[in-house]
């Protein structure tokens, strides 16, 4: 690779950098509203973890005090963060809360918003970083 090939990669990965640290922002605001919004009661944080050929989907709420995960039938790491998501969601809606239920994959967020938000006003579905779910992803690889 020449010297100006290499310059307009560098050029392309910055412009992309700062589209990423936009969209981020974006979220983070969004993030923001969403928590300071008085009538959000219920925090759910969703995951999933395949090991040693099992599934595992975890729900960890710090607003109920709950820690749980259950090993599901075997599946893709797409289906089954939104599995996860599922039960969390299924939680919110027979107790009738108003909740944001926040997962790791942005596959698995954007289905469940799809799916569900024009029938479920009252929960939110919002991707949060890897590093912010921990609790969620231990209780999935435990």
């Amino acid at each position: 690779m020449d010297k100006e090939a290499i310059k307009q990669k560098i050029e392309i990965l910055k412009k992309n950098k700062k589209a990423l640290e936009i969209k981020i922002q974006k979220l983070k605001d969004q993030l923001k509203k969403l928590e300071s919004n008085p009538t959000i009661k219920e925090k759910y944080f969703t995951d999933a973890s395949q090991r040693n050929g099992k599934t595992k989907i975890a729900i960890y709420s710090p607003t109920k005090d709950i820690k749980k995960s259950k090993e599901i039938a075997n599946c893709n790491t797409a289906q089954a963060e939104f599995s996860a998501i599922l039960w969390a969601f299924n939680q919110a809606i027979s107790n009738k809360e108003n909740a944001i239920i926040y997962n790791d994959n942005t596959t698995s967020i954007a289905k469940a918003q799809t799916k569900f938000k024009k029938k479920h006003t009252n929960i939110e579905f919002l991707w949060i970083p890897r590093k912010e779910n921990k609790i969620a992803d231990k209780l999935a690889r435990g």
